[in-house]
């Protein structure tokens, strides 16, 4: 399974975001720090893992 396209709305410090992803093997989300990097890879473990969101509220993460 490959992602081709991330949409995010109004998720943290990001108000919008349509990224239509490279067709490579690898991408890199490079940028200096603040820049909603993590946050990004945060969204996509939310929506592949929406179980542990209420685990890492519980465990303070």
């Amino acid at each position: 399974m490959r992602i081709r396209h991330v949409s995010i709305r109004n998720f943290r410090g990001i108000r919008e975001l349509d990224w239509a992803i490279p067709d490579a093997k690898i991408v890199c989300l490079i940028g200096r720090g603040d820049s909603a990097k993590s946050t990004i890879l945060e969204a996509l473990r939310r929506v592949f893992h929406p179980h542990l969101s209420d685990l890492c509220l519980f465990l303070g993460l």
